[in-house]
């Protein structure tokens, strides 16, 4: 939540005091675009066996199954 409020007010400072045209549009826009996605990225990676991003699990079942031979 806290990111989340320090990214906003960022971008609210950069859209206020920047000047009005396409390019500086484009260019927040882009910037929220990646700054959303290295969040989600973050996010999907705490939880590694949910979400639109899976690990699967059968790697892990066989190696703790050759540690237990």
């Amino acid at each position: 939540m806290i990111l989340a409020s320090w990214i906003a007010v960022i971008f609210t400072g950069l859209g206020l005091f920047s000047p009005r045209n396409p390019t500086v549009y484009g260019v927040l826009f882009i910037c929220a675009v990646s700054v959303s996605t290295a969040v989600l990225m973050i996010l999907e990676m705490d939880q590694p066996f949910e979400g639109f991003l899976q690990v699967p699990a059968t790697p892990l079942v066989s190696a703790v199954d050759e540690m237990r031979r």
